[in-house]
């Protein structure tokens, strides 16, 4: 069977059809919306109506069109209007603040690895010496960067 459709802004379909269906002479209108399952996205039947006029389906598809996209709007206007927000509450740091953090997180990742290094055997101590060499060198850089 043929269809026409109006799409709305999360791709949910609201389809009318061309033609008569065979099985009771009427013009069909539905809503399909769309499920996905993260991979592959599919279209399933949420309501269908059945009318004697082919305008008088449009007509249903196009005010539950209108519906859904008035409502849409809204959701997505407050989602960015929060989004905005949670931008303007996180703290901006300057280029030598996201150095010092960094050097920060490096120095911890490698004492860290310097301890695990100190359970195990015997054949990590050079290992451990880079680690040691590379701390004392952040070490250093961080000593550097002015406060």
């Amino acid at each position: 069977m043929r269809y026409r459709f109006y799409e709305d802004l999360y791709n949910h379909q609201y389809r009318w059809s061309t033609e008569r269906s065979d099985t009771d002479g009427k013009f069909v209108a539905c809503i399909y919306k769309l499920k996905s399952d993260g991979f592959y996205s599919r279209y399933t039947l949420s309501k269908e109506m059945r009318f004697n006029k082919r305008k008088t389906a449009k007509a249903w598809c196009n005010k539950n069109h209108a519906k859904a996209v008035a409502r849409q709007r809204i959701v997505i206007n407050d989602r960015e209007k929060r989004k905005k927000e949670r931008i303007a509450l996180k703290p901006v740091y300057t280029k030598l603040e996201l150095k010092q953090q960094k050097a920060q997180k490096d120095v911890e990742r490698l004492k860290k690895n310097i301890a695990r290094a100190d359970t195990k055997m015997k054949t990590l101590t050079t290992r451990k010496k880079t680690y040691e060499k590379k701390v004392k060198q952040l070490m250093r850089k961080l000593d550097a960067i002015p406060q």
